[in-house]
C-alpha cells in the first residue's frame, strides 16, 4: 500500500513509522496495535498523509483522548496560523518556561542597517536573536538561505555592538531544515531548534519536557476558542486545567458546554 506525501512524493506506507509516531504519544503497546489495525484497515492506495493522520487520530482519541491530544501536537502548532503571529508568542511563553527574558518585535540597530528581530532571549550574559520561520503545512523545509539571511543580520548586529559580543544566532521553525541549513549552521555556530532536530532538545521535546501543549490541542478548541484565549495571553493547555469551567466562560467569553469540554479535555493533560 503506498502513500502520499506533503511533498507530493509517493511512498510504501510503514506501519512501523506509524506504530513508531503512536508510541511517542505514550499509547500503551495494546493501543498503538489496535488503533494500527484501524488504519490499516480503512486506508487506501495513495491516501495522503493528513488523512492517514486523522485515522489514526480520530481513533487514538476514542480510546486515549490524553494520547491524542499529544499525538496532535505538530498539527495543533500548525493551528496557530495560518500568519506566524501567534506562533511568535507561543515560542516566546515556551522560552520564558526555560528561564529566558523575552522582548519581542524590538529594532536593534547594526553597523549598516536596522534589523526588526523577531524573539530576543536573554539568559544569563547571552542574548539570542532569534528568527523564527513557522510554517501551516507539511512538507517544507527551512533551507540554507534561511540560515544564511540569519547569519548576515546577526554578523551586521555584531559588529554593530563590537563592545557587546554575547549575542548569538538562533534559527527556530515548527518544521524541520534541509542538510545543507544544518550544515551551515553547524559551520557558522548558528543555534538550530526545529520539528525533531537537534535530538531530544527539538521543539517537541521542549514542549513534552515541561508539558507547554498548545490550547490548540484541545479538541474543543476551533478559531474562535484560540482567539479568545490566546487574547488573553492563555498559550498553554495546561493553564484551563487550573480553572472551573465557570471562570472559563466568563473570562474568555464562551458558553457554558464549551467552558466544560475545555477544562475536562484540558485536565486530561494534567
Amino acid at each position: 500500500m503506498q502513500i502520499t506525501k506533503a511533498s507530493g512524493k509517493v511512498e510504501e506506507f510503514s506501519r512501523v513509522k506509524l506504530e513508531r509516531s503512536l508510541r511517542r504519544s505514550g499509547a500503551t503497546a495494546d493501543e498503538v496495535k489496535a488503533v494500527a489495525d484501524v488504519v490499516e484497515r480503512k486506508m487506501r492506495t495513495k491516501m495522503p498523509t493528513h488523512r492517514l493522520y486523522k485515522l489514526a487520530y480520530s481513533e487514538l482519541e476514542r480510546i486515549r483522548p490524553k494520547a491524542a491530544a499529544v499525538y496532535s501536537l505538530r498539527e495543533a502548532i500548525m493551528e496557530l496560523g495560518p500568519e506566524g503571529f501567534l506562533f511568535e508568542q507561543y515560542v516566546g511563553a515556551v522560552l520564558k518556561e526555560y528561564g529566558y527574558t523575552i522582548k519581542r518585535g524590538r529594532m536593534v540597530k547594526g553597523k549598516c542597517v536596522s534589523h526588526e528581530i523577531d524573539l530576543m532571549a536573554e539568559k544569563g550574559n547571552i542574548t539570542f536573536i532569534i528568527e523564527l520561520k513557522y510554517h501551516n503545512k507539511r512538507g517544507i523545509r527551512s533551507d540554507v538561505k534561511v540560515t544564511m539571511y540569519l547569519y548576515a543580520r546577526f554578523l551586521d548586529i555584531h559588529l554593530g555592538h563590537t563592545k557587546e559580543s554575547s549575542h548569538k544566532p538562533w534559527l527556530m521553525t515548527n518544521t524541520k531544515f534541509t542538510k545543507s541549513a544544518i550544515a551551515y549552521a553547524e559551520c557558522m555556530g548558528v543555534k538550530m531548534t526545529g520539528w525533531r532536530y537537534p535530538a531530544k532538545e527539538g521543539l517537541q521535546d521542549l514542549i513534552e519536557k515541561k508539558g507547554l501543549y498548545p490550547v490548540t490541542v484541545l479538541p474543543s478548541v476551533n478559531r474562535f476558542v484560540r482567539d479568545a484565549l490566546t487574547e488573553h495571553s492563555v498559550f498553554f493547555a495546561k493553564d484551563l486545567s487550573v480553572l472551573s469551567s465557570r471562570e472559563v466562560q466568563k473570562r474568555f467569553g464562551v458558553n457554558a458546554d464549551i467552558a466544560r469540554k475545555l477544562v475536562k479535555e484540558a485536565n486530561t493533560l494534567a
